[in-house]
């Protein structure tokens, strides 16, 4: 996971929440996830809005997940991410799956999502249209396209998206202006024009950083 403390605080931001390090592992998700062979950190995460009596009684939570360039698994594999239905943090940077997302399907709690300099391509976008919990996105140097755009448009609470690095133009810009809880976008490295950055800090006047 790549370390960049603007992406950090954003995501500290939208999620607030709290780490509780003496936690233990939740057995089942552990073992499913180490069996996939992935180069695999988590830790026991509460979102503070989201505490229930029961989980206080039962301890914390396994909600985080990071699966690096050393995973020798297969796509199929990644599928049985559905036996954490409570995950809200998946990052796959550098994880060489073949781009579709297809895992995505079941992830429906899911808030933060990183595929930075993966074979992300636009079917991968389209297996985000059901994350409706989802907040921040990062497509850093994959395969994303202006036509992949217009899957994000549902996306009402998405804050943060980084799309550094990809073959968008003003013209994907179109779709993204449709996501009015966005307050952080980063274009650089793309096709965008400094006239389609300006039109579109017009349209999202929440916006407080684009590049």
């Amino acid at each position: 996971m790549h370390s960049d403390p603007a992406r950090i605080f954003a995501f500290l931001v939208a999620l607030s929440f709290v780490v509780d390090a003496k936690a233990q592992d939740a057995e089942t998700p552990t073992e499913i996830l180490r069996g996939l062979g992935a180069t695999i950190r988590s830790e026991k995460v509460k979102l503070t809005s989201e505490i229930t009596p029961e989980e206080k009684e039962q301890g914390t939570v396994f909600r985080f997940v990071v699966i690096g360039s050393n995973w020798k698994g297969r796509d199929t594999d990644l599928a049985q991410l559905k036996s954490i239905p409570n995950l809200v943090y998946l990052d796959l940077d550098n994880c060489p799956f073949d781009g579709t997302g297809k895992f995505l399907r079941s992830l429906k709690q899911v808030e933060y999502i990183s595929v930075d300099e993966t074979e992300a391509n636009d079917k991968f976008l389209q297996h985000l249209t059901h994350l409706s919990e989802l907040r921040f996105l990062s497509l850093k140097q994959t395969n994303i396209t202006d036509a992949g755009l217009k899957h994000l448009s549902g996306l009402s609470k998405l804050q943060s998206l980084f799309l550094s690095g990809n073959n968008v133009t003003d013209r994907g810009l179109a779709d993204i202006g449709k996501l009015k809880s966005l307050e952080y976008l980063h274009l650089d490295g793309t096709k965008v024009s400094p006239k389609g950055i300006e039109d579109f800090r017009k349209a999202l006047p929440k916006l407080k950083f684009i590049r």
